[in-house]
């Protein structure tokens, strides 16, 4: 009885610490053209989730989520540099604001 609690108990555990990494160049890229055709609102969002100079997985779908019901479409670019590259261009974004 104890082994399927501890599987479950486990299973969450890496859950919450995969979804605490991180994102990616790409989503980086993602919140970088959401940033520019985002309100105002969605703006100061990414501005705070830049706080700490990451986004975490938690951050970028919630932040997501909030855009997609705000705007209807968002540009998708496939060609991205690496994620420090693309961390800092969001946060120099962010920054200019």
């Amino acid at each position: 009885m104890l082994v399927p609690l501890l599987i479950v108990l486990a299973g969450s555990a890496v859950a919450s610490i995969y979804r605490s990494m991180e994102i990616g160049a790409l989503s980086y890229r993602q919140l970088q053209n959401a940033y520019k055709a985002g309100s105002s609102t969605f703006q100061s969002h990414v501005t705070a989730a830049m706080q700490n100079g990451v986004v975490s997985r938690w951050r970028y779908t919630a932040l997501m989520q909030q855009y997609w019901v705000d705007a209807s479409a968002l540009a998708v670019e496939l060609d991205v540099g690496e994620v420090a590259s693309e961390r800092q261009a969001l946060a120099d974004l962010v920054g200019s604001r």
